[in-house]
């Protein structure tokens, strides 16, 4: 998944013709909740600000662009934030 929930065009082929799926073990830890949570989702963070919209792959020379682990709640949390919906 990139860092807008959406899968990548090669992951989207490669899960239609999979015949079995097993999840891989991850350590990633979300960072923003207060307990530890298993990090499923990725923030992408442009200049110290979450972002959910633009292109799949970012490259800019002139912005710090960073992707954060994140929980699904965190993830919701944050785009809503985002999207003007108050918490």
């Amino acid at each position: 998944m990139d860092a807008f929930g959406k899968p990548f065009p090669g992951s989207a082929a490669l899960f239609a013709l999979a015949q079995d799926i097993e999840e891989v073990t991850t350590r990633a830890i979300c960072t923003y909740s207060e307990k530890p949570r298993k990090a499923t989702f990725q923030v992408r963070h442009v200049n110290g600000e979450p972002v959910f919209s633009g292109s799949q792959v970012a490259i800019e020379d002139e912005q710090e662009i960073l992707y954060k682990p994140v929980c699904l709640q965190e993830y919701i949390r944050m785009k809503d934030k985002a999207d003007g919906w108050q918490e």
